[in-house]
């Protein structure tokens, strides 16, 4: 989303091949944004050339289930010449969008959702958003925040952003939607915790390398522990600001030899009486208390916070959209693991 804002053509380097990459991909092209799958060294699809062009409009787009793309092209939306639909698969029509809605309006943004603060809505762009400042409840997804982050730079005035609930979740994300910003020029200030500024500007063109997504390794780390066997990752990168980053931490604390060599991450025996530690100390969405290894006898994630059986869940058991994710994990998304068998 970033390139197609930028101030000329930038390359994505072995970018993530999924539905939610697909449906960005195909949002952005209807938005009149060039997008051309070119040869890469990556063994798991093409590389991506993005050529940014002025924001037309006129069009629907079809999220599909990907929360993301309905929350980061809406405000992108505004920034078109014309109407734009946004609508989701069924199954995707009741998802929050609600924070969304609001931020856009306090903008001066049109948005028709018949009055059901939800999908299917459609913006009416007029090819620019004043900007300012505007508050927003993001309590339910750091998406609502990092949507509005990611188009401010195209704002007239920029972006005063102040988030007034609760509870802020995926502070790690919210991190890492700023410095891709910062990475193009984009200067962002925090003035406070849930309070970000955002200066006006054009983001510079940059071929960009698309990091792995960390998260996908933690169940073959892990496996070392189960195992009693030797797992490595390749393609780690030095450095992250990706919640997955802290998995070496975490399983040195539960006992594990972890080491980090020339892009690997390898994962030794560990003790079977590792301290408990929160193996999720930084949620997005799931767990969405704090739960700690080991579980409790029954099977179940015990909370650091009561030391009492608190799951639902027995290990091992999925959500519908945790299964979702993993299908699209198989492709470039995990680093690639690595070890003596296939087992590993």
């Amino acid at each position: 989303m970033i390139a197609a804002i930028a101030d000329g053509p930038g390359r994505l380097i072995a970018p993530l091949h999924s539905d939610d990459s697909r449906r960005m991909v195909e949002a952005l092209r209807l938005l009149g944004v060039g997008i051309e799958e070119v040869e890469g060294e990556s063994s798991f699809g093409p590389d991506l050339l993005v050529t940014p062009a002025p924001l037309t409009g006129g069009t629907t787009i079809d999220c599909g289930q990907a929360g993301t793309v309905m929350r980061f092209v809406a405000p992108l939306a505004g920034l078109a010449s014309a109407d734009v639909v946004i609508t989701a698969h069924e199954t995707a029509l009741h998802r929050p969008m609600g924070a969304t809605i609001t931020a856009l309006r306090d903008l001066g943004v049109d948005v028709d959702d018949e009055g059901t603060w939800s999908l299917p809505f459609t913006v009416r762009g007029h090819g620019r958003i004043r900007g300012g400042r505007v508050e927003i409840d993001a309590s339910a997804s750091s998406q609502f925040v990092s949507g509005l982050l990611l188009a401010a730079p195209r704002f007239d005035v920029g972006l005063h952003l102040v988030h007034t609930g609760e509870r802020l979740p995926s502070l790690p994300h919210i991190d890492m939607t700023i410095e891709s910003l910062s990475r193009r020029g984009i200067h962002i200030e925090r003035p406070a915790v849930g309070e970000w500024l955002v200066e006006s500007g054009v983001p510079r063109a940059k071929d960009i390398a698309i990091e792995p997504d960390l998260s996908n390794a933690a169940p073959f780390l892990a496996a070392a522990m189960v195992t009693g066997g030797e797992v490595s990752i390749t393609g780690w990168p030095p450095h992250s600001t990706q919640p997955g980053a802290l998995l070496p931490e975490i399983l040195h604390a539960l006992g594990a030899h972890v080491s980090r060599r020339a892009g690997c991450s390898r994962c030794a025996p560990a003790s079977a009486s590792g301290p408990s530690t929160s193996i999720c100390p930084r949620p997005a969405s799931w767990p969405p208390r704090s739960w700690a290894w080991p579980p409790s006898p029954t099977g179940r994630w015990r909370s650091t916070a009561s030391g009492t059986s608190a799951g639902t869940r027995p290990i091992g058991s999925r959500r519908s959209s945790t299964t979702s994710r993993a299908s699209a994990a198989r492709s470039r998304s995990s680093p690639t693991a690595c070890g003596s068998s296939p087992a590993h």
